[in-house]
Parts: C-alpha cells; structure tokens; sequence
C-alpha cells in the first residue's frame, strides 16, 4: 500500500477516482523497474484525465500471461 501513495495522493488532489481490481496474479520480472512502469502509467493516466475523472487498473492472467 505504501508504494501507491504517491498515485493515491495525486489522484486525490485532482478529485480522480482511482481503482484497481487484481485477479492476484503474479508479476515476474525486475521489481523496481515493473514498480517504475507501473506508478508512470497510473501517474500519466491520473494526470492528464479530468479533474473528477476515473483511472482503473485491472491485472488479469489468461492462458499463462499477465495483462495489465
């Protein structure tokens, strides 16, 4: 929870109500850098939608793969 504050807080400052729903799938690969790619993504989304807008993520795993 303590890596989404700074999303959480942006969000909150734009009035952006942010969401996301995880199948609990499992992410492999170099943590800090899925983390960097991750908080860009949700960053860039909360920033650049309209001031009480709507971001969600949604992590979902079929035939073997990861989408986000």
């Amino acid at each position: 929870m303590e890596r989404c504050a700074p999303s959480t807080r942006l969000a909150e400052k734009r009035n952006v109500e942010l969401t996301v729903q995880d199948d609990g799938s499992p992410l492999v690969g170099h943590r800090d850098d899925l983390e960097r790619m991750l908080r860009n993504l949700v960053e860039n989304a909360v920033r650049y939608s309209p001031v009480g807008g709507h971001v969600s993520v949604q992590v979902t795993s079929t035939d073997g793969s990861v989408r986000i």
